[in-house]
C-alpha cells in the first residue's frame, strides 16, 4: 500500500463515522469510538464538540475525559494532556484511560478522579502526563464494562 492508498482508506473510514454520527473531529478514530462506547457504558451521551477537556456525560451528570491508545505493547503506555494545576484545575470529574491491542480489543480500561489523576500524574510545562503502568491499581478498573459495551453495541446511522 502507498502513502496515497493509506492516506484515501483512512479518510474513507473517518468519512464513514461522520456519516454514523459519531466522528465529531479529524481526531483519532479509535478515540473516537471509544468516547461512543464510554457514553454508552455509562449511560450518558457525548459532550457537544469542541467542549473543553469534556468528552462524555455521563447519566449522573459526571463529566468524563475519554483517552485511549491502541498499541501491540500496551505495558509502556503514555497520556498526556494539557492541564493547568491549582486554581485552573479542569471542570470535570473523571478520566477513563482506554488502552487497545492492535486489533482493537478492549484490553484495559480504568475510570480515576481527578484527585487521583493528580496524585499520579507529572507536569511538564503547562502539560501533565500519565504512565498507565503507575495507575494500574489506581481507581475503578472498567475493563469489563467498556469491553462489554465495545463488544455489544452496534454502530449504526
Amino acid at each position: 500500500m502507498t502513502p496515497a492508498e493509506y492516506l484515501r482508506a483512512l479518510e474513507s473510514i473517518r468519512r464513514l463515522g461522520r456519516e454514523l454520527g459519531y466522528t465529531r473531529t479529524a481526531s483519532d478514530p479509535a478515540g473516537e469510538v471509544m468516547e461512543l462506547v464510554t457514553a454508552h457504558a455509562f449511560d450518558g451521551e457525548l459532550a457537544p464538540p469542541s467542549t473543553k477537556s469534556i468528552d462524555v456525560v455521563a447519566a449522573n451528570g459526571d463529566r468524563i475525559q475519554v483517552k485511549t491508545a491502541m498499541r501491540r505493547n500496551y505495558n509502556n503506555v503514555r497520556f498526556s494532556k494539557a492541564y493547568y494545576y491549582g486554581a485552573d484545575r479542569l471542570e470535570l470529574d473523571s478520566f477513563v484511560f482506554i488502552i487497545l491491542t492492535n486489533e482493537g480489543d478492549v484490553a484495559e480500561a480504568r475510570q480515576l478522579s481527578q484527585d487521583e489523576y493528580l496524585m499520579h500524574a507529572r507536569k511538564n510545562g503547562d502539560y501533565t502526563w500519565i504512565d498507565y503502568n503507575g495507575i494500574r491499581d489506581v481507581g475503578l478498573d472498567i475493563t469489563s464494562l467498556i469491553r462489554e459495551v465495545a463488544n455489544s453495541y452496534l454502530l449504526s446511522r
